[in-house]
């Protein structure tokens, strides 16, 4: 969507308890802004893992862009946990 930036975002979790977030950033032409990946050592599951991905990149995205921001997920849990908050 031209004006906008969209953000991908994943989370994942093993089940000896390693789990990772990654996201990525990119413009309305798809040019990668921004790109990352790391451990979560605090995580208990994988909801969790998902939603500290979804925090992370949003921090990361309003650092590096003035631009509304599309987040795509593709946890429905997470969707549907965020979209239920009450702002």
């Amino acid at each position: 969507m031209v004006g906008w930036v969209k953000l991908n975002t994943d989370g994942s979790f093993a089940e000896n308890g390693t789990a990772g977030a990654g996201m990525v950033l990119r413009d309305d032409r798809g040019n990668v802004i921004y790109s990352a990946c790391r451990e979560l050592f605090s995580c208990r599951e994988i909801l969790e893992a998902e939603l500290c991905a979804c925090m992370e990149g949003l921090s990361f995205a309003i650092q590096r862009s003035d631009l509304p921001i599309i987040i795509e997920m593709d946890s429905i849990v997470e969707v549907k946990l965020i979209q239920a908050m009450d702002i």
